[in-house]
C-alpha cells in the first residue's frame, strides 16, 4: 500500500529524526523512517510487509495488548518505558501510539513515534545518585558541625569558667605578696626576691589569662569594636611616653619619627593601642643591650598609612617566622631571662584584620625585626560648591 501522496512526503518521513513506523490493520509495516532502523539495530533487515511481532519475536505480552487497544482506535503514550536488550541490559524509550485513517471513518492502522532515552534517564539515576551523596554529607556536616559548635560553645564556657577560678586566687595572692613587698622590713635578702618572684610570677600569669579569655572572644566572634576616625598622632604620642620609660630602664635607645602632621585613621583606639604597645613592648624585650628601637609613620598604598616598628634585637629565623602569629609561639631566638605569654602576637593580628588593617613582620638573626601595620586613613569627602 502506498501511503505517500508524492516523492517529497515519503523523503520528508524517511528522513525524519525520528523513529517512526507506520502499519496496517494486521501489524505489517508499510514504512519506517531511517531513525527507527538505527534505533531497533535493523540494518539490512526487510521489514516492509513483516509483521511488527516477526521482527520482535520475544515482545512482551503486554505490547500486543496495547497495539490491539490502540487497533480500536485509542491513543496511548508513555514517556518512559524500560525495555530489557538482548545483553541484559535496559533501554529506556519514550513512546506514543495512535490510529490512522485511509478516509474519515476507515481505521488503516497505526503509527508508533518511540525516542529512545537511555542516556537521559542514565543521568538522571546519577542526579539522583549524587542528590542522594550530597544530602547523605549535607547531614554528615550539619552533624560535624553541630558537634563543633557545642564543642567551642563548651571550650568558651570552660575557658570563663577557668578564668574567673584563676582570676580570683591570684588576685589574692598578689594582694599579700604585695603587702608583703610594702612592709618588708622583717624580710631576709631571700625572702624579698621570693616575694619579687612571686608578684611577676602572678602578673605573667594573670596577663596569659587575660590574654586566652580575649583571644576566646574574639574567635568566637563576640568582640565588638567601636571603628571611627582616630587621630594618629595622638594615640602615637601617648603610646611613646609609656614605652619611653620601659625602653629607658630596659637600656634601649628608642626612636620617634615626627608625629607631625599624620592623619586620621579608621580604627578602634583600644585595639591600635594594644597593637602599637605589643610590637613597641616586644622591640625592647627581645633586644640587645644598648640596642635600637626606631619607631616611623610613612605613606602606603592609597588611602594607607604605615608604621614600622624596627628593632635591632636578636631576630627571628626562618622556621619561625611564618608562625609568629599563631598563639603561643613567641617566635624568637628563646632566652631563659625573656618571659611572654605567647598570645599577644596571635591576639593584636586578629586585632588588626577585624580593624581592616595589614599586619607583617620581616627580620634577620642577629640584626633584627622590622614589624609593621598598615592602617586605613580617614577618606575625605570633598563637598561641591
Amino acid at each position: 500500500m502506498d501511503i505517500f501522496q508524492n516523492s517529497l512526503s515519503q523523503l520528508c518521513f524517511q528522513h525524519t529524526p525520528a523513529a517512526v513506523a507506520v502499519l496496517d490493520m494486521d501489524m505489517r509495516y508499510l514504512a519506517v523512517s531511517d531513525r527507527w532502523i538505527e534505533d531497533y539495530d535493523l540494518q539490512g533487515v526487510d521489514v516492509i510487509g513483516r509483521t511488527h511481532y516477526e521482527i520482535f519475536p520475544n515482545l512482551p505480552e503486554r505490547w500486543k495488548d496495547i497495539h490491539q487497544r490502540c487497533l480500536t482506535g485509542e491513543i496511548m503514550s508513555c514517556d518512559a518505558d524500560p525495555f530489557s536488550r538482548d545483553d541484559g541490559g535496559i533501554d529506556w524509550v519514550r513512546w506514543e501510539i495512535r490510529p490512522w485513517f485511509k478516509e474519515k471513518s476507515v481505521m488503516a492502522g497505526i503509527v508508533m513515534f518511540t525516542e529512545v532515552i537511555t542516556a537521559v534517564k542514565n543521568l538522571e539515576f546519577m542526579n539522583k545518585d549524587l542528590k542522594c551523596r550530597v544530602d547523605i554529607r549535607t547531614q554528615e556536616i550539619e552533624k560535624i558541625k553541630s558537634y563543633s559548635e557545642q564543642a567551642c560553645q563548651a571550650k568558651a564556657e570552660f575557658i570563663s569558667r577557668m578564668s574567673h577560678e584563676l582570676r580570683t586566687p591570684l588576685n589574692v595572692i598578689l594582694g599579700f605578696t604585695q603587702i608583703l613587698q610594702m612592709d618588708n622590713a622583717l624580710l631576709s635578702d631571700e625572702h624579698k626576691d621570693a616575694v619579687e618572684n612571686i608578684i611577676k610570677s602572678g602578673h605573667h600569669l594573670l596577663e596569659l589569662v587575660n590574654d586566652v579569655l580575649d583571644l576566646e572572644k574574639m574567635n568566637a566572634g563576640k568582640l565588638k569594636l567601636d571603628i571611627q576616625p582616630v587621630a594618629l598622632g595622638d594615640v602615637l604620642t601617648e603610646v611613646n611616653d609609656q614605652i619611653a620609660r620601659q625602653a629607658k630602664d630596659a637600656g634601649v635607645n628608642y626612636i620617634s619619627g615626627s608625629l607631625d602632621n599624620l592623619p586620621d585613621v579608621m580604627a578602634d583606639v583600644f585595639c591600635l593601642k594594644e597593637i602599637l604597645i605589643n610590637l613597641l613592648s616586644n622591640g625592647i624585650k627581645y633586644n640587645k643591650n644598648n640596642g635600637s628601637l626606631i619607631i616611623q609613620v610613612s605613606s602606603d598604598v592609597h588611602d594607607y598609612v604605615r608604621v614600622d616598628v624596627i628593632d635591632t634585637g636578636m631576630g627571628i629565623d626562618d622556621g619561625r617566622i611564618d608562625h609568629i602569629f599563631e598563639p603561643f609561639n613567641q617566635g624568637a631566638l628563646y632566652q631563659d631571662d625573656i618571659s611572654g605569654t605567647g598570645v599577644g602576637l596571635a591576639l593584636i593580628k586578629k586585632y588588626a584584620e577585624l580593624m581592616n588593617c595589614e599586619i607583617g613582620v620581616e627580620s634577620e638573626v642577629d640584626k633584627g625585626s622590622r614589624f609593621w601595620i598598615s592602617i586605613p586613613v580617614v577618606r575625605q569627602v570633598s563637598v561641591a560648591s
